[in-house]
């Protein structure tokens, strides 16, 4: 049996391995692929886990580990070189040696969101700064949206601070992305420290978070108008763009 799997330091509520084995029950491939998740707490795990598993074939990536597994990776997609984390890996097999490939299909899910957002969209604030924003940074710069990135620390010129933000950011960027793991349960009374009452009816909020489906970031946009949108359809969309990726490499060995 040919398998896959997930890598990450807590993978009790991953999306992943649930979606993928229904996927393959459906198509009724559930006698040649499993999925299994892999909780690794330090990466230097993986060689082990890769030599003891001689059918795993590749893995999807999730925090905290979609940049630092690149030291690991011999190949990177055009995607991974620019914005420097991936979220799926294929593992290349010659005898007992491998080489990784690393590709992000985080990208393939966020754009999946502009196919109903208004096209009048512009400007953006991304919050946090990791593997996720990347992604979205990345997405944003190919369709010309112009953003600003929020983070705890100043980064750079360009970076904001929760502190700096006012009422004329909202304004001047009505697509508000959320990238942390803030709200994400079980620690749901978790949010951003940000202004809430300065939302309307003219923002856009997007939360990359879909356990629960709504974060007290959605509601707190919800309640003052705003439209929002949790993080499901970008988890199927690159959980779909990571099976073509899974299928095609099976197909051609």
């Amino acid at each position: 049996m040919i398998r896959f799997g997930l890598i990450g330091k807590s993978l009790q509520h991953s999306f992943s391995k649930q979606y993928f084995t229904k996927k393959w029950a459906e198509l009724g491939l559930s006698e040649t692929y499993r999925y299994d998740n892999f909780e690794l707490q330090r990466l230097d795990e993986l060689d082990a886990l890769i030599r003891k598993h001689e059918n795993l074939r590749g893995f999807n990536v999730t925090i905290p580990y979609k940049s630092e597994i690149l030291a690991y990776c011999s190949d990177w997609s055009p995607e991974v070189e620019a914005i420097g984390a991936c979220n799926t890996i294929l593992i290349q097999r010659t005898g007992k040696d491998y080489r990784l490939k690393a590709f992000n299909t985080d990208v393939i899910g966020f754009d999946s969101y502009f196919d109903y957002l208004p096209l009048s969209i512009s400007k953006a604030i991304i919050f946090g700064s990791g593997g996720a924003s990347k992604a979205v940074q990345w997405v944003l710069k190919q369709r010309h949206i112009s953003f600003r990135v929020v983070s705890r620390l100043k980064l750079s010129e360009t970076t904001l601070t929760y502190q700096e933000l006012t009422n004329k950011h909202f304004r001047e960027y009505p697509l508000l992305i959320q990238t942390t793991p803030l709200g994400m349960f079980p620690k749901l009374d978790e949010t951003l420290p940000i202004p809430y009452d300065e939302l309307d009816e003219n923002n856009i909020l997007i939360d990359l978070i879909y356990n629960p489906a709504e974060t007290l970031f959605l509601a707190e946009g919800r309640e003052r108008g705003a439209k929002t949108w949790n993080g499901e359809l970008m988890l199927i969309n690159q959980a779909e763009a990571a099976w073509s990726i899974f299928h095609q490499a099976d197909s051609n060995s």
